[in-house]
């Protein structure tokens, strides 16, 4: 079941990004990977600190 809904995941930001949905694909991505974009932001942030 995980494989499946990891694939179904891979396959809906494929989609959305071949429609140039990027703001859409941004918000899934950041959904499913929070540790990973919160880490960037913050890295982004603390540069213009």
């Amino acid at each position: 079941m995980v494989s499946v809904f990891k694939i179904s995941e891979h396959i809906i930001i494929i989609a959305l990004y071949r429609r140039k949905y990027v703001f859409q694909t941004c918000v899934i991505y950041f959904v499913t990977n929070k540790q990973k974009i919160s880490r960037v932001i913050y890295e982004s942030i603390s540069q213009y600190i």
